[in-house]
């Protein structure tokens, strides 16, 4: 350690359930000179700190990373900093997943259907906020669903919802959650689920197979 350790570090440590190993990993990334791969460390100390968004998979340190180790090595540290309010003061990091996974969400319960007819609705589904984003993110770094599933399921609902309000003649897109409680409610592992339950295919490639189908067939 290039700093002097002390109790307080120790005990703002243990307030965010990490240790002096995780601590290292810090001071060898925030050191240009030094990578993880030139050290002995166990893997769950690497896979904490990705985690908890300290690091990058790609073993970089974020912006939160490195406040964090910039505050507890500053010489005029006090333990009686509330380390976790500072660290609740950093903005995420852009991740352009959250992005395109939000370009995916529906705006709107207004849509055009598979026949070009518009259905109006002035109920807003898309929210983006900071919360939103650390949320998606988080799901991410679970390592359960990958970026592709979540949007996938997104045009999944959706096709399911145009063509149920179709054969209904009732907007069933005002059903749909914003995105807020979809996150926090997990409303995605179900959907993900039923997605691959059925084995969905987007409608365009549906299209175009039907129309290689057909094309084939006119040979005969």
């Amino acid at each position: 350690m290039i700093f002097h350790i002390n109790i307080g570090v120790v005990f703002q440590l243990e307030k965010l359930h990490l240790n002096l190993s995780h601590l290292f990993a810090l001071e060898c990334l925030h050191d240009i000179n030094t990578t993880l791969d030139a050290i002995e460390l166990p893997e769950g100390v690497i896979q904490t700190l990705v985690r908890k968004g300290y690091i990058t998979e790609d073993k970089f340190l974020t912006t939160l990373g490195r406040t964090l180790y910039n505050t507890l090595s500053d010489p005029k540290f006090s333990s009686s900093v509330d380390i976790k309010k500072e660290l609740k003061k950093v903005k995420p990091e852009k991740d352009s997943r959250y992005e395109e996974w939000l370009s995916h969400y529906p705006a709107t319960a207004t849509f055009l259907d598979y026949n070009d007819k518009k259905w109006i609705s002035t109920r807003i589904l898309r929210q983006n906020t900071i919360e939103n984003e650390v949320a998606y993110l988080n799901i991410l770094k679970e390592g359960i669903y990958t970026h592709q599933d979540l949007c996938n399921t997104l045009e999944f609902q959706k096709d399911m919802i145009i063509e149920d309000s179709m054969r209904s003649g009732e907007n069933k897109m005002t059903y749909f959650q914003g995105t807020t409680p979809y996150l926090n409610q997990k409303t995605y592992e179900k959907q993900i689920e039923t997605m691959k339950l059925l084995k969905w295919i987007p409608r365009d490639q549906r299209i175009s197979k039907t129309n290689k189908t057909v094309n084939s067939a006119e040979l005969f």
